[in-house]
């Protein structure tokens, strides 16, 4: 658990989490868990007395459900026969990493009862045994997957999370490298960009001597090898991207959800508003949402929450509102 694992640093000091950042972890956790039930998104509004930090958190709280997940091996062997022929995926050896391009996979020549995967690295082919599959191997986005060639990955983007200093103190080593085989879309984000770039920045926690911050669990960008969710601009027109529909969208503000929802119809969400937003914006939102409920059969599950916090000990912070449907 995130609350039990990070210190809050606080002018030099290093305090436990207050309590609206482990309610933000317990929500994220319940819209991971909740996500979608009886072929129903859940979807969650939810008022506060200003926005900040708290969507970011349940994101991270997202991620960190990712990171926990029990990869087992067959899941891992399934992902590598998936792929197909000029797919490709990042190759290590001897501390070198490589973009290339898979040939085959099939029965290993050497070893009975084991696959082997045949890549072509620059213009040579070379077998990799299933047994390195794991430390060898991490798999790339979908839309960076096929290739003409074979490249040398750009020393500009970091190669996976397990070298990040703070998640290997709140994680294990086979916790990160399983995660780097599933660089997937596990949320997304609609807010202000310069925002949230800014509080993703914050130097907040502080693990066995270690300071970081928000970034160093979401990865939204080229910038790594791996990714684990989208952040977009609340004025943009158009998406460049295919969305996953059970992944939970977090919508940072009023404008956020009134300018993208048509984009994620089908998706989980949580929308957060702060109560000093424009007021128009603010009544345009709780009349649309007011429609939607009286148009749809909805099931109110805003008890259910709320019990599912109770049962973790968890408070709903004064001065936060919420109601939950499905």
């Amino acid at each position: 658990m995130l609350e039990k694992k990070l210190k809050l640093s606080v002018r030099n000091e290093k305090v436990d989490l207050p309590e609206w950042m482990t309610f933000s972890f317990a929500l994220g956790k319940y819209i991971n868990e909740f996500a979608i039930s009886q072929h129903k998104p859940i979807r969650i509004i939810m008022s506060l007395p200003n926005t900040d930090y708290i969507p970011l958190l349940v994101a991270m709280s997202l991620s960190d459900q990712h990171f926990n997940q029990n990869k087992q091996s067959r899941s891992i062997k399934k992902k590598i026969l998936e792929l197909k022929p000029g797919s490709r995926i990042i190759y290590l050896e001897n501390g070198k990493r490589t973009s290339v391009s898979v040939i085959e996979v099939g029965p290993s020549p050497v070893v009975e009862n084991e696959m082997m995967l045949h890549i072509l690295v620059g213009t040579v082919k070379q077998g990799v045994p299933e047994r390195l599959w794991l430390e060898r191997l991490i798999l790339m986005k979908d839309d960076e997957k096929i290739m003409k060639r074979s490249k040398k990955v750009s020393d500009a983007k970091t190669l996976g999370i397990a070298e990040n200093e703070l998640l290997k103190n709140v994680y294990t080593e086979s916790q990160l490298n399983k995660a780097s085989f599933y660089p997937e879309d596990i949320f997304y984000m609609v807010g202000n960009i310069h925002t949230i770039k800014e509080q993703t920045s914050e130097q907040l926690f502080f693990a066995n001597g270690i300071y970081g911050g928000i970034k160093d669990f979401l990865y939204v960008d080229s910038s790594n090898s791996y990714t684990n969710g989208k952040i977009m601009s609340s004025q943009k027109r158009d998406i460049n991207f295919e969305v996953v529909t059970r992944s939970p969208v977090i919508f940072w503000g009023a404008q956020s959800y009134l300018k993208q929802r048509q984009h994620f119809k089908d998706n989980p969400w949580l929308t957060t508003f702060s109560r000093t937003d424009n007021e128009y914006r603010i009544d345009e939102l709780v009349n649309e949402i007011e429609r939607n409920l009286t148009q749809e059969k909805c099931e109110y599950v805003t008890d259910h929450l709320r019990m599912y916090l109770q049962e973790r000990d968890i408070n709903v912070p004064r001065g936060i509102e919420l109601i939950a449907w499905r």
